[in-house]
């Protein structure tokens, strides 16, 4: 949402296509058109795989186009000025959103709590680096 939705549409259109947490089973996390999108992490340190929750999550289904983006992370000291944590993410993209339709800011907090966010819990100690990131096409159907 942060690099690729925000910079290229309207809050309310980036919220929008942020599926993940209110959608059934099999949906993506992204859906955009024709085109949808699976978000998965990995760490480091782990083998070179990710978990794939349920087969819907790699179904092309009726989209034209799905891609499944890997992003890879490392835990951090903090003392890499590249590190982050939940609460800052989160309070960045709550700061782009208040810039530019700020009547959407509560419809954003609802989906972060849909998706098990809550400003109750103190994120800032689980500091992370963002060591890359993988797009692959996923091409076919499971049915």
């Amino acid at each position: 949402m942060k690099e690729t939705l925000l910079p290229r549409f309207e809050p309310l259109e980036a919220i929008n296509f942020w599926k993940g947490p209110i959608a059934g089973e099999g949906e993506k996390d992204f859906s955009i058109s024709d085109t949808a999108v699976e978000i998965k992490t990995r760490a480091a340190t782990a083998p070179s795989r990710v978990r794939i929750n349920s087969e819907g999550q790699l179904d092309t289904g009726s989209y034209k186009r799905l891609f499944l983006v890997v992003y890879e992370l490392s835990r951090s000291t903090g003392e890499q000025p590249e590190s982050f944590n939940l609460d800052e993410l989160v309070n960045h993209l709550s700061e782009l959103i208040r810039e530019r339709q700020p009547e959407f800011l509560e419809l954003f907090e609802s989906r972060l709590g849909a998706w098990g966010f809550s400003n109750i819990h103190d994120y800032k100690d689980d500091l992370f680096l963002l060591l890359g990131q993988s797009v692959y096409a996923v091409e076919g159907s499971s049915s």
